[in-house]
C-alpha cells in the first residue's frame, strides 16, 4: 500500500514525462526464464558423462559436480575463476559439488570421473 506522498511523487513524476515515452516495464518472459534458471539450478543433474581430464579442453556443458569413482587429486578450474584450485585426498566414491569449466591433466590422479549436467 502507498501513502499520499508516495502517490503525489508518483502522479508528479508521470505527469513530467513527455507523451508517448515509452515506460520500462518488466518483460514477464524474461522473468519466467530467471525462475526456470533458478528452478533448474536446484533440481537434480539431467545428465552424466566420464570425464578426461584436460589442460586445454573445456567440459561442455558445464557440470553441476563431479563424482570421484576413484580417490585421489583432482585439479579443477571453477567457472567463472582466473585459477585453478586442486582438491587433494579425494576419497573413493565422493563429491565435488562445485560448477567447473575444466578437470586438468596436470595435478588429477583420481579416476573414473563422471560430470553431472
Amino acid at each position: 500500500m502507498t501513502t499520499p506522498i508516495e502517490e503525489r511523487a508518483l502522479a508528479a513524476e508521470v505527469a513530467s514525462r513527455p507523451i508517448g515515452q515509452v515506460i520500462d516495464t518488466p518483460n514477464p518472459l524474461s522473468l519466467l526464464g530467471r525462475i526456470k534458471a533458478l528452478v533448474d539450478a536446484v533440481l537434480p543433474a539431467r545428465t552424466a558423462k566420464a570425464i578426461v581430464p584436460s589442460d586445454a579442453t573445456a567440459l561442455d556443458p558445464i557440470p553441476r559436480g563431479i563424482y570421484v569413482g576413484t580417490g585421489g587429486d583432482v585439479t579443477v578450474r571453477p567457472a567463472g575463476s582466473a585459477a585453478d584450485v586442486t582438491y587433494k585426498n579425494m576419497s573413493d566414491c565422493s563429491y565435488i559439488g562445485i560448477r567447473v569449466s575444466h578437470v586438468r591433466a596436470t595435478g588429477t590422479t583420481a579416476g573414473n570421473l563422471i560430470a553431472e549436467a
